[in-house]
């Protein structure tokens, strides 16, 4: 069994503990890429990204797809030291459809806007995640339709938290281009159908 952090990118600054939870983990094979703003080349590089789909034997948490790729840099906190920035965000089997709306609303508006030759940020969603698991925080992604120019519209996908105390703290920019938009609507579909299913890959080594 691995152990998996079920809260990807809570920012960490804040004092919270965040249980780590044991979870069943088959990675499978995935046409999105993830990409991250490179702001000295000025444009959106694409990552070598990583999916997995992560179960929860004990019932913690419904299953999940995860998503990961190395960001650029590193961060410090004094509870874990230095650890590498991570692009990513997690799809709950209760939170598909929601994700589905998100990505039908983006495709929507990127091809409205590179009809009309138009290039714009807007918010599209926010999509809750970790009921439960850290009381005192509202933990959700928040998904935003942002133009690099009038033909190349990105979703971006931040990893938010909120509460009284610190309000709204979001890290990182996660992109899809619009190939990896449909590639990750497939994988969703896939998932849902039983289609994307755990693997018992270690039972045929004895």
């Amino acid at each position: 069994m691995k152990i998996f952090a079920a809260l990807l990118a809570i920012p960490l600054t804040a004092c919270v503990s965040i249980p780590v939870i044991d979870t069943q983990e088959t990675r499978f094979q995935t046409k999105v890429i993830l990409s991250e703003f490179n702001s000295v080349a000025s444009q959106y590089i694409a990552k070598p990204t990583f999916a997995s789909l992560v179960s929860f034997p004990n019932g913690e948490s419904p299953d999940l797809l995860s998503y990961v790729a190395d960001g650029y840099g590193s961060s410090y906190n004094s509870y874990i030291g230095v650890t590498k920035n991570k692009l990513g965000f997690q799809v709950q089997r209760t939170t598909a459809d929601a994700f589905n709306g998100a990505l039908e609303k983006y495709l929507s508006w990127s091809e409205t806007a590179t009809a009309n030759k138009d290039a714009f940020t807007k918010d599209i969603a926010e999509i809750e995640y970790g009921a439960g698991l850290v009381s005192d925080f509202k933990s959700y992604y928040k998904l935003t339709f942002h133009s690099g120019n009038e033909q190349n519209h990105y979703l971006l996908v931040k990893s938010c938290s909120f509460s009284e105390l610190t309000k709204e703290i979001c890290a990182g920019d996660t992109a899809l281009e619009k190939h990896s938009v449909l590639e990750l609507k497939n994988d969703i579909n896939r998932f849902i159908s039983g289609e994307i299913a755990q693997k018992d890959i270690a039972s045929k080594y004895n």
